[in-house]
């Protein structure tokens, strides 16, 4: 659930705000050894993701100074950063989330950001989508809206309706990582949408291929 901050504040910290549906999942990117057990304190598991991070980073699989041009250059970014990012995301059950932002030559991602285990804050100003995990598998593969956000928040369409922009998930549903995108102005994207079915209670987005 991508829980989006408004004002200075935001800007000032960029404490990026998606929540994941909070009821919705993330995707895994690809961890490695067995997933941090439930009992290990949420301090200890964003400690440990962050040094994950930092190590994608060292090795070059994260490149915030990457630019994407072309057709789908916004998808790619955003893929590339959630493929890289979600197994991190499962193996400490965290939400971690960022920015995409433009330049004169294309599009980039900004650096990954550590949640908690169900929401992570990102700022859509001066961005041009944002980006998020779902960790938890087939389970959290929705966005979020007033219909399964805790206390009946907007959730993940709410942020996306008040920036106006993208915001794209990932979520492992037991086959790899699965990418989709809640896009601004999409019938289905609204904080209200309810599915025929009336079960599904979540937004699925439009998948990123």
């Amino acid at each position: 659930f991508i829980d989006g901050v408004k004002g200075a504040a935001v800007g000032a910290a960029i404490r990026y705000g998606i929540s994941r549906i909070m009821s919705a999942a993330a995707d895994p990117a690809s961890s490695s050894g067995e997933p941090a057990s439930s009992d290990t304190p949420l301090a200890q598991r964003q400690a440990e993701a962050r040094k994950a991070l930092e190590a994608l980073a060292t090795d070059g699989s994260l490149d915030t100074g990457k630019v994407f041009t072309g057709q789908g250059a916004l998808d790619a970014a955003a893929k590339e950063v959630l493929n890289a990012v979600h197994p991190i995301s499962e193996q400490y059950n965290v939400e971690i989330g960022g920015r995409n932002v433009a330049s004169r030559d294309g599009y980039s991602y900004e650096t990954p950001v550590v949640g908690d285990a169900g929401s992570e804050h990102i700022s859509g100003l001066g961005a041009v989508a944002g980006y998020h995990t779902h960790p938890g598998g087939a389970n959290y593969s929705t966005f979020s809206n007033q219909y399964n956000s805790p206390n009946g928040g907007p959730g993940d369409a709410g942020w996306v309706s008040r920036n106006g922009i993208p915001l794209y998930m990932s979520n492992n549903a037991g086959a790899g990582v699965n990418i989709s995108v809640c896009s601004f102005g999409s019938a289905r994207c609204r904080t209200n949408f309810v599915p025929q079915n009336g079960v599904n209670r979540g937004i699925s987005g439009t998948p990123v291929y």
